[in-house]
């Protein structure tokens, strides 16, 4: 079964509108932000050593009642550099080019006593430590930047469950979002001299390299991404404990290189996998 792309944003609409419809005052804030990078070294593929980009977020928040919120955060990009489309308004971050226009997040949370369910497009923190995570796979990276990548919101619903002892989370997305990766004018972009050195070795002459495109997989329900957290600060004292489980795809993906002489089409897949992963996190002395 194939899941309609349009669908998502209705059913959000929808929600919103209900919500909307009998909420109190709404709170406003914003923020503007500007990068601008410098390099002290040309590159052979990006023309330009400097480069400007702003992103201007409009944060708009409020309840219904006791248990309802929501939060709506729309956002606007430029740059100087062609790394956002300036035509191209998107809910799902799944272009090879920034949108214009995109919403960085928008959910729907109802709270109970012990109970969050929480629908929309979300960010996802899942890990004890405060560095590198190798279990936070629930959002997908912009790599366009690569000092400064930063997460993309997924459309996802997530049940939270607060314990005694540790606390509990699912997750779905239905929807895959792969990674952003540097195009082809990017001086972060790798070098494909290895690959065409093996093929070399391989058939004896120059590899006449063919773009085969990007294969992402289906949006259909055999395709959902699902995961699991078991968190705890209490159950060890002193540690920070998290059991993780995820089932998806990787976002960043691998290349399939497919030889036909002289072509050697390169195509960009993401390839599915299961993961378990365990987090612990404590302090020694200062540290």
């Amino acid at each position: 079964m194939t899941w309609p792309r349009y669908l998502w944003p209705l059913v959000a609409a929808c929600c919103a509108g209900v919500t909307l419809a009998g909420a109190g005052e709404p709170h406003f804030s914003s923020e503007l932000r500007f990068n601008a990078f410098g390099y002290r070294h040309d590159s052979e593929r990006e023309a330009d050593n400097s480069a400007f980009e702003s992103d201007l977020r409009l944060d708009v928040s409020g309840s219904r009642g006791d248990h309802l919120r929501y939060r709506v955060v729309p956002q606007v990009r430029f740059d100087t550099t062609d790394r956002s489309d300036p035509w191209t308004i998107e809910w799902e971050e799944d272009g090879a080019d920034r949108p214009l226009l995109t919403v960085h997040e928008a959910v729907l949370a109802w709270y109970g006593d012990r109970v969050e369910w929480v629908v929309g497009k979300q960010f996802f923190d899942w890990g004890s430590g405060d560095g590198f995570k190798p279990a936070d796979n629930l959002n997908p990276y912009d790599w366009v930047d690569l000092p400064i990548a930063e997460k993309i919101g997924v459309s996802a619903l997530s049940l939270y469950r607060f314990g005694e002892s540790f606390d509990a989370q699912l997750v779905l997305v239905p929807w895959f979002t792969p990674a952003r990766l540097p195009a082809a004018d990017n001086r972060w972009l790798p070098s494909d001299a290895p690959l065409r050195e093996a093929y070399r070795r391989a058939v004896g002459s120059d590899p006449v390299v063919v773009d085969g495109g990007h294969e992402r997989p289906a949006h259909a329900t055999d395709t959902i991404q699902a995961a699991a957290r078991l968190a705890s600060s209490t159950l060890v004292t002193g540690w920070d404990l998290a059991l993780t489980f995820y089932s998806g795809h990787d976002s960043i993906g691998v290349l399939r290189t497919d030889a036909v002489p002289p072509d050697l089409v390169v195509t960009r897949v993401h390839p599915a996998y299961t993961e378990v992963g365990l987090s612990v996190a404590t302090t020694l002395g200062e540290w």
